[in-house]
């Protein structure tokens, strides 16, 4: 996606993360943006390398909702 190429971290951490929302990141764009010099950027990437997010939406917040009581 053009924006993750883009010369300021703000707006690559935001596209990173509606890809991410989207489920349209691949492991090994991840893995190179785990290194961007962005401390943000990276930090995100490396949060979706490990957290699951390349699965199917839904699946890594399987447990239900809070309960608000």
């Amino acid at each position: 996606h053009p924006l993750l190429a883009d010369k300021r971290g703000a707006v690559r951490t935001a596209a990173l993360l509606g890809l991410l929302d989207l489920g349209a990141m691949k492991a090994d764009a991840l893995t190179a943006l785990a290194n961007d010099a962005d401390n943000n950027v990276a930090t995100v990437a490396q949060l979706g390398l490990g957290r699951g997010v390349m699965q199917q939406r839904g699946e890594v917040f399987k447990g239900g909702a809070a309960s608000g009581g």
